[in-house]
């Protein structure tokens, strides 16, 4: 086991370099993958290619994103970064390929395949003669920036069966054919990688089902897990007895990436007809529309998820624990009449998890939310009258009938008790829990196009986010002093209060998220993307507020803000009211902070303060370019917009 923790230890750094940027763009310059070599059923392992490392990196570290973080880390840390920007700016790899894993007699293998571009291409012939350097191996890993690591990295040159090849301070396997590097975790790994490159029947060849060229694949073999886990422990060898019994044959799990200018879709694949022993009784599920999703109450739709369930108590006997609790749950429900059988009938055929129907709440409009399960044989009504017979059920939650057509039977529990209109019902084949308002109950709720077409198909399961609509009514109802949370804003800390209008005033650059399931061994999630001006961007902000409130130095805040912090506490504020009425006066600003002056220039709003010490002045002067800080000699003088210079009023603008 220690040589796989030291192994492991070696693979994590090479995964880091991999996956960070698994969601790049294609380039594609050789195929990598065919240095992968077969591996037995018997092992655990993932396989992985990712197209374009070095732009993915280089944009995670462009400067635009470095310079944002500069204003929250001590010097010593911001060097560490531009260090490693520095370096990844210039990592030359074009594609690369990966296949990392053990066997079940407890040996490791780790294989990264390199397709570099034309210019590289003389080193990589020195590396393939055994005539390279130590600055050859640093620049085709890192790039030009990598010699600035080099002076700890000493490759020497071994002699294997295929040829020359190199090794580092002794550990690892580095060599070259054509345009692709390969680095291997030990020799064997390597003649194997070339051995593979060679002849395509020593390819390994993962059972993919989409064709995006940036993925992961996912072998795992019980027995394998089973050998490396055995230590003797009875405990171990019960959970994996059950492990066992689940499962008939190692289960492989694929995920591929697909990255667009509007979209980015998450395409998922498990071989779980093949892989699961139980697998049977779900083979044949039906698909229908929207998962089976319930729909009921007036309202727009927010979020929703809905799959088609199939249940029967016998599954439960590879889970002994699990069988234990069921058998204690319907001696429960027997005691009322609910037999297993009713149970069993009403968790086949779908759930449903919805929110955006509408509901009252402190007597304002709200988005509701509901569970429903559809099940079949008409268990719903039974049950639920079943339950309502029982005085010990009614005595602890008190609740009173409600009739609208179509449901039956219909309560809610008594508003004393739940302030809400919490409603649980029956209609057809579904029970429904949730809070709804009762009168809309027999209407459907507003549907988007987007939300239809999800609707309409055919799934397993489905789901969908309306992330715009949600943050948008979170702005709504922030901005509304008469709303529950517009109160609750307003009764916080001036700094607090701040911060939430700086979030909330923020766009997202994700505007909607729909996820379906057409077939049992597939899923699909799929995030709209939209461009989000800089000054509206949701992390900068952070940033921004982060550092005016001076996280990076303290853990806590000082008693008394300095005039940045609190000019940029102020101007979320005002954001928020702008961004609820584009048209707001300045006389109806509600900012509950009296040591400001507030005044319209230009049709742009400026908020003024008086700058006391000279400490104030220094942090302000300092940060006046970077967040558009103007001057004036009073507050009783209008900014003229230029830079602030350390006069005795300082001002920011907010632009209507």
């Amino acid at each position: 086991m220690p040589r796989l923790r030291r192994f492991f230890a070696l693979s994590f750094v090479f995964a880091l370099l991999v996956f960070s940027p698994l969601f790049s763009p294609v380039a594609w310059a050789g195929n990598p993958e065919d240095a992968l070599s077969a591996r037995p059923d018997e092992s655990i392992y993932l396989s992985a290619r990712v197209d374009d490392p070095g732009g993915m990196l280089r944009h995670i570290f462009s400067r635009d994103n470095v310079d944002m973080l500069a204003s929250l880390m001590p010097p010593q840390e911001l060097q560490g970064l531009q260090l490693v920007a520095s370096v990844v700016a210039q990592i030359p790899v074009k594609s690369l390929a990966l296949a990392v894993g053990t066997t079940a007699d407890e040996t490791p293998f780790l294989q990264i395949a390199a397709s570099m571009p034309p210019e590289q291409q003389a080193k990589l012939d020195r590396v393939a003669a055994g005539k390279a350097d130590a600055a050859d191996v640093v620049t085709l890993l890192l790039g030009e920036g990598g010699l600035l690591l080099a002076a700890g990295i000493n490759p020497k040159v071994q002699t294997g069966e295929a040829g020359p090849y190199y090794t580092v301070d002794g550990g690892g396997a580095l060599s070259a054919r054509d345009d692709l590097l390969l680095v291997a975790s030990s020799p064997k790994d390597l003649q194997d990688s070339l051995n593979a490159l060679a002849d395509a029947k020593k390819r390994l060849a993962p059972k993919r089902k989409f064709d995006s060229p940036d993925y992961y694949f996912l072998h795992i073999d019980i027995s394998t897990i089973e050998a490396l886990t055995d230590d003797g422990d009875s405990r171990n060898a019960e959970a994996m007895k059950t492990l066992k019994s689940i499962f008939k044959a190692p289960l492989e799990f694929e995920t591929a990436f697909d990255l667009k200018p509007d979209s980015f879709l998450i395409s998922c694949a498990a071989n779980i007809l093949e892989s699961l022993s139980t697998a049977e009784r779900i083979r044949n599920l039906q698909a229908s529309a929207g998962g089976g999703i319930f729909l009921a109450g007036a309202g727009k739709l927010l979020f929703g998820v809905a799959g088609i369930t199939d249940f029967s108590a016998s599954n439960l006997k590879v889970f002994p624990e699990a069988e234990r609790l069921w058998a204690r749950f319907i001696r429960e429900t027997s005691r009322v009449g609910i037999e297993e059988k009713d149970i069993e009938n009403l968790l086949t055929g779908s759930f449903s998890l919805v929110g955006g129907s509408n509901a009252t709440l402190m007597g304002r409009p709200a988005p509701g939310m509901y569970v429903a399960l559809t099940g079949r044989e008409g268990v719903a009504g039974s049950i639920l009258k079943k339950l309502l017979a029982d005085p010990d059920f009614t005595n602890a939650v008190p609740m009173s009938p409600l009739k609208v057509s179509g449901w039956d039977p219909l309560v809610r529990v008594d508003p004393a008790l739940v302030p809400v209109p919490l409603l649980v019902g029956a209609r057809g084949d579904t029970l429904f829990f949730g809070v709804v308002d009762p009168d809309g109950l027999d209407k459907k709720p507003e549907v988007s196009p987007a939300v239809a077409g999800l609707l309409e198909k055919k799934l397993i399961a489905g789901g969908f986010i309306d992330v715009v609509s949600i943050w948008d009514w979170l702005r709504r109802e922030v901005g509304d002093v008469n709303s529950p949370l517009g109160a609750a804003l307003e009764s916080l800390p001036k700094d607090q209060a701040g911060m939430v209008g700086n979030i909330l005033n923020a766009d997202l650059p994700v505007s909607f998220i729909r996820l379906w399931n057409p077939a049992l061994e597939a899923s699909f999630i799929e995030f709209s993307l939209v461009d989000v001006p800089a000054e509206k961007r949701l992390l900068p902000r952070l940033l921004e507020v982060a550092k005016a409130l001076g996280i990076e130095d303290d853990d806590e805040f000082d008693d008394e803000e300095s005039p940045l912090a609190t000019l940029l506490v102020l101007r979320g504020m005002v954001e928020a009211q702008i961004a609820q009425e584009p048209e707001l006066d300045l006389e109806d600003l509600e900012v509950p902070f009296a040591g400001a002056t507030f005044l319209e220039k230009d049709g742009d709003i400026w908020i003024g303060l008086q700058v006391g010490s000279d400490e104030d002045k220094l942090e302000l002067i300092e940060n006046a370019a970077k967040f558009g800080l103007s001057g004036s000699a009073g507050l009783g003088i209008a900014p003229d917009g230029s830079t602030y210079e350390g006069q005795e009023a300082v001002w920011i603008r907010v632009e209507k």
